[in-house]
């Protein structure tokens, strides 16, 4: 008798705990307005899916000369978002920098969803994604191709297993998968940057230093990620901005400038060697001339560095600036992404041949496929922060007064 009524009391707990209708209401307008228009994206994105694994890469605008297009570039800018997520999180309970304990459940499970979207962009373009079983099955040792996806997998059981412990407060387990999510992340994205910068056919692929600039710009896409969630979650909860938001504000503003600017000098320099080297020289003046990487540069890394600088001097509030900043930064990188995968394919291998430019436009299905895993993340991060406590802190942080 006492096992039915513990068990009738944990279902109705979990019918509570996962009362849609009641979560629904509990949303103000302008939330309702928001998720509306993410389950729209939810179901166009899932139809081009579903439409291009049917009836086929017609529905894709991809040719022999640029076989990458921009679910490629979407996929990278999501995986990449999840890595500097990742590090961003390690940053309190791994490495112990106080005043980030708030954020480290919150960008673990931003981590974790924003590698589900990555892959949910890269399905169409796989045709057969369920072969990936088979492919991590059969290992070819010396395929960095291989080697990304083993080290996909190790990431993603990492940090599924870090956010359960950092659910259950349970620190110890939480700081050696946070370990492990680090490690395993920083091989697997360095990877990624690892399998374009080995084609010494594609000269803007190729390069020791690509590893390092994912690496980079993934820490930066965090950092904008982390700061732009936590401050319109709490502006649609409260219509204000609490001071725990404030304060994290303030500490990642620190961050983002300082990889701004080192990501401006990475750019610098990738630009200055492009332009240089024969004979590529005027396909690297064409990719700087072009609005995509112009965009970039400018939307994504140059203003958004100027509002964090002008913010220090109190002549604007840090969060409205760091809202603005994180905003560009992301619209910025999904850009140059997009601008980086299609300029490795500017020039065609068979230049002497067909030595003019190939170019691309996506097609209604990839831009649908896009958005809907645009949508796809807000829906999950919709769904963790009603039911999961993602600003709760763990309890072992919770009375830690250590500061940066």
């Amino acid at each position: 008798m006492a096992r039915v009524l513990d068990r009738s009391k944990f279902l109705a707990n979990l019918r509570a705990t996962l009362d849609v209708r009641r979560a629904w209401h509990a949303q103000s307008p302008y939330a309702r307005a928001i998720l509306t228009l993410v389950y729209l994206g939810f179901v166009t994105g899932t139809y081009a899916v579903a439409a291009i694994l049917i009836w086929g890469p017609g529905l894709l605008h991809a040719t022999d000369y640029v076989p990458w297009g921009i679910g490629i570039s979407t996929y990278i800018f999501f995986v990449l978002t999840s890595t500097g997520l990742c590090f961003v999180s390690s940053l309190g309970h791994v490495f112990g920098i106080g005043g980030y304990e708030a954020i480290g459940k919150r960008a673990v499970f931003l981590a974790i969803i924003t590698m589900m979207a990555g892959f949910a962009a890269l399905a169409p373009d796989l045709g057969r994604p369920e072969r990936m079983v088979f492919y991590l099955l059969t290992p070819h040792f010396s395929s960095l191709l291989w080697w990304m996806g083993f080290l996909y997998f190790i990431y993603f059981v990492f940090m599924v297993a870090e956010f359960l412990s950092l659910h259950k407060s349970r620190m110890d387990w939480a700081r050696a998968m946070g370990v492990g999510g680090l490690l395993s992340a920083i091989g697997a994205h360095s990877t990624l940057g690892g399998v374009f910068g080995v084609v010494m056919a594609r000269p803007f692929y190729f390069g020791a230093f690509m590893p390092l600039y994912f690496l980079l710009t993934a820490f930066l896409s965090g950092i904008a990620a982390i700061s732009l969630a936590s401050i319109t979650t709490s502006w649609g909860r409260s219509r204000q901005f609490t001071p725990e938001v404030v304060d994290i504000s303030c500490r990642l503003r620190k961050l983002l400038v300082a990889v701004l600017g080192i990501t401006l000098l990475f750019t610098f320099w990738k630009v200055l060697v492009g332009l240089y080297a024969e004979p590529y020289r005027e396909t690297f003046g064409d990719v700087i001339r072009g609005p995509l990487w112009q965009l970039e540069v400018i939307l994504g890394l140059g203003l958004p560095l100027i509002l964090a600088l002008v913010a220090a001097s109190r002549r604007i509030r840090v969060v409205p600036a760091m809202l603005a900043a994180s905003s560009l930064v992301l619209l910025g990188l999904f850009i140059g992404r997009l601008d980086m995968v299609l300029a490795g394919q500017a020039l065609p291998l068979k230049a002497l041949i067909a030595p003019e430019l190939s170019s691309y436009i996506p097609s209604a299905a990839e831009i649908m496929v896009v958005v809907g895993a645009l949508s796809l993340c807000g829906l999950l991060y919709a769904i963790g922060g009603t039911f999961l406590r993602l600003e709760a802190v763990p309890l072992a942080h919770s009375s830690s007064t250590k500061d940066t």
